[in-house]
């Protein structure tokens, strides 16, 4: 078996190392809700239309990155579901963005790595580490990083938000 890829943790390459981990990945995607695949005479909701997955307007986030704040999908609408899809609309959207705000302040708010380390889930924790060289030096561009990334969906929610559409997210 071989070894890791390491990255090294310098501050003007640490985005590579988030980049290094492992996928699969969550698609985030602004649509006019009309996503779902219906079928019989009740247009039952078989799932979501095929040219919707690997879309290429899509904002695509490892779910390592998004393990980190999955409870605040969980928050905003109680049927999240992150092994498929989930539509956020009107307040289940408004909530989303609140949440995932509150989360971004948070993690930059961090001032020492202990902070940065309680804020973690093991998972990330441990696949960040198997990644990273000397995370102890350089944790502040870890979470600057992260923060950015989270920023990035809080950012497609808010475009949702902003043109009264939905967001489609589609989990892994």
């Amino acid at each position: 078996m071989s070894e890791p890829l390491k990255c090294s943790v310098r501050p003007d390459v640490m985005s590579t190392c988030l980049s290094k981990l492992p996928g699969p990945f969550f698609d985030f995607l602004v649509t006019n809700g009309d996503h779902w695949e219906r079928s019989g005479k009740a247009q039952r909701i078989k799932g979501i239309k095929h040219e919707y997955f690997h879309h290429p307007d899509a904002l695509r986030v490892k779910d390592v990155i998004i393990s980190q704040v999955a409870n605040c999908f969980r928050k905003a609408h109680p049927d999240f579901n992150y092994y498929g899809p989930t539509e956020f609309r009107n307040e289940n959207l408004d909530e989303l963005i609140n949440y995932l705000g509150e989360w971004i302040i948070r993690c930059r708010s961090c001032g020492t790595k202990e902070d940065f380390d309680s804020l973690l889930e093991p998972y990330f924790r441990e696949t960040l580490t198997s990644v990273t060289n000397n995370l102890d030096e350089h944790w502040s561009n870890v979470r600057d990083d992260l923060a950015a990334k989270i920023a990035e969906v809080r950012d497609r929610a808010r475009l949702a938000q902003q043109e009264r559409k939905a967001l489609l997210v589609l989990g892994i």
